[in-house]
Order: structure tokens, then sequence, then C-alpha cells
């Protein structure tokens, strides 16, 4: 199921979790962690790239808040959770963003 949404909001946050291939939370702890999103299909042309704050380092928690002019093209993206430490980056499994037009 894709993150949904709407082109041009912002101002809000939008929280994640990271977890561990077996379901527990991934130690975010000394990490520094990014949002990355792409159109569909095209990895190579980012539209997101941005840093989050994490909330619980021990709970795999994080948040960004969303700034005018992250959401405002409208579609169905790619995009990966970074985590970066001490030159180690650890990815995420790729999810969806569907940014809907408003009515």
């Amino acid at each position: 199921m894709a993150l949904e949404l709407k082109k041009g909001d912002n101002g809000f946050d939008i929280n994640f979790t990271v977890t561990n291939s077996d379901g527990t939370a991934f130690v975010l702890t000394g990490y520094t962690i990014k949002w990355k999103a792409w159109p569909k299909n095209r990895p190579t042309s980012l539209v997101l790239d941005v840093a989050l704050t994490i909330v619980s380092g021990v709970g795999g928690t994080c948040k960004y808040t969303a700034v005018a002019g992250d959401f405002d093209l409208p579609g169905l993206f790619d995009a990966e959770l970074e985590m970066t430490q001490a030159g180690v980056k650890v990815s995420t499994k790729n999810f969806e963003v569907l940014v809907a037009d408003s009515a």
C-alpha cells in the first residue's frame, strides 16, 4: 500500500517506523536518516532528498515535516529511507508514495 499525500499539502508530520527483516525496530541511534523519492521506475531522477528527525533511536521511529514545494508534482513515486553511520549506508525496501491532485 502506498503512502498517500495531497498535491501541495505541507506543514504536517509524516511518521515512519524503520524495522529489521524480522519485524523488530531498527535502532537508529547514531545514524543520520534521509527520505529519497523518485518518479516510478526512474531512480536516477530524485524529486525528494531530505533529512528526517529521529524521534526514538531505540524504537526506530523518525519523522519529516512537509514543507511547501515537497509534493507539488502529482503521480506515483518510489521511495526509500537511507540510514548512514560512520560510512555505512543501509536502505529500506522501496515503498510507493502517491501524490494525488487536490480538488
